[in-house]
């Protein structure tokens, strides 16, 4: 219920109800209740300045507002904002510390702060450590993607594996007048293959032709003109893969051995002892073995002037003496006019040997042929008939060219389902289906000499087609 001051005029007269307590004087009100309607003493308004000076507490006159809900009651007491306390002063000393006591709550806070302070360094430290080491973990990351793209880079080129050979040349040979300038003039040589080859200089660590060691000029019996090649091998083929994985660096001696002999030299050998070079190729071939491949190289011998150092007789004798080594000891001969040829003969055979092992991958595995690639169209095949496309599988396969696909197709096995159903018949041991194209002849027919089909070819065919893992080698013999 709300109170309402009596001398507020903003009030309507409406909405107030007096409730008059038995205390209040109304003897200024007596006329109004003795008098009549047609009295004529004048009526005297009430002092109300009186009325309000004798007016009851707050409490004894109440009025009341009509409400619909349940009138709300304001305690004026109760509206009095509540005392708030000071704020305290921040920073203020407790006069009760002693001096002991403060310089000790000091010195924690001093230890505190450099405890902080470490802290913070520390972090810091630590962060830093952690960025470097992603830093060089990344740089690791990248250069070890760099060194394994580069290592399994595509060599097309035999200049390009120059730089991992080096041409061991015994000492007596290195110090001989006659092979001085051969030397000198093939190692230019070869810094020159290779910079042309790989668009860049040639290290200056390396050596393409050296001095070979002594001990292994003993292992040979002292034979003093062998020709020996050396690779550093950085690299193996992992088979599992298909790529190149790095090794521990290490030089080994390749398996392809050289006797250099010049006109002269040969004519002293031969006219002491006619035995002679067979007794050094036999001392060759009992420390080898029969897998390496080993030349003689003989220089002059069918020069324009070779013949004037020739004895009567001799030269068809020495001729006879050449076919029987190569028989005996499975040698090859190799002629050479002069100092020049020489030099382009080396030059030649140390790029075959540096680019042996990747040529011998590469001829490992089927290349992908379209008809853009140069694919001979083969007679009674077109490239988008089924014929034509059963001959270029036929053609991917390494020594398999178009001789033997034209006679394999047209007398042998004609269609694809032909060659797999001999394959496959389970009445045939796995030897004879390796050699089911053994006899195919190989060449045109118009050549004098027919070369057929060899087992290596045969069971390489064989091996192509009936393969579970189409990424195993091939063979590349």
């Amino acid at each position: 219920m709300e109170v309402i001051d009596l001398c507020d005029t903003t009030a309507e007269e409406d909405d107030i109800q007096y409730i008059v307590d038995d205390n209040i004087d109304f003897r200024g009100f007596s006329a109004l209740d003795h008098g009549s309607e047609d009295s004529d003493e004048e009526f005297v308004l009430p002092d109300f300045g009186e009325i309000r000076s004798s007016q009851p507490q707050p409490s004894q006159v109440k009025t009341t507002r009509k409400r619909t809900a349940e009138p709300d009651v304001i305690d004026l007491e109760d509206s009095q904002p509540e005392e708030v306390p000071p704020p305290r002063k921040r920073g203020r000393k407790d006069p009760a510390l002693t001096a002991g006591e403060k310089a000790e709550k000091a010195a924690q806070r001093k230890a505190e702060a450099e405890r902080k302070k470490l802290e913070k360094e520390n972090e810091k430290r630590l962060k830093a450590q952690q960025k470097e080491a992603e830093k060089a973990a990344k740089e690791a990351q990248k250069n070890a993607d760099k060194a394994h793209n580069a290592l399994n880079a595509l060599v097309s080129s035999k200049g390009e594996t120059l730089v991992d050979l080096t041409i061991q040349i015994p000492r007596a040979l290195w110090d001989s007048e006659t092979f001085k300038k051969i030397r000198e003039t093939l190692e230019e040589r070869l810094r020159n293959e290779y910079e042309t080859a790989s668009s860049k200089p040639a290290p200056v660590t390396w050596k393409p032709v050296a001095v070979k060691e002594f001990d292994e000029d003993a292992r040979f019996g002292g034979i003093d003109n062998l020709i020996t090649w050396k690779r550093h091998v950085y690299a193996r083929y992992d088979e599992v893969n298909k790529q190149w994985e790095p090794v521990t660096p290490s030089w080994q001696v390749q398996g392809v051995y050289l006797m250099y002999f010049n006109l002269m030299e040969l004519l002293r050998i031969y006219n002491g002892s006619e035995n002679e070079l067979s007794r050094r190729l036999g001392v060759l071939r009992r420390v080898l073995g029969r897998h390496h491949q080993l030349f003689i190289m003989i220089e002059g011998f069918h020069s324009s002037t070779s013949n004037s150092n020739f004895k009567r007789g001799e030269k068809p004798k020495l001729e006879q003496l050449f076919v029987k080594l190569q028989l005996e000891h499975n040698c090859f001969i190799v002629h050479s006019p002069a100092k020049d040829s020489t030099v382009n003969w080396l030059c030649n055979l140390t790029g075959d040997i540096g680019r042996k092992p990747y040529k011998l991958i590469e001829s490992s595995h089927l290349p992908f042929y379209s008809q853009k690639d140069g694919v001979p169209k083969i007679e009674g095949g077109d490239h988008k008939s089924t014929l034509g496309t059963y001959q270029n599988m036929l053609y991917q396969i390494n020594s398999v060219k178009e001789p033997l696909i034209r006679n394999m197709t047209s007398k042998r096995f004609p269609t694809l389902r032909s060659l797999f159903e001999a394959y496959q018949d389970p009445t045939k041991p796995e030897r004879e289906k390796e050699s089911l194209l053994i006899g195919i002849p190989m060449n045109p027919a118009s050549r004098a000499r027919a070369v057929t089909v060899g087992r290596v070819i045969s069971s390489r065919v064989y091996s192509v087609f009936t393969a579970d893992n189409g990424l195993n080698l091939v063979g590349g013999k």
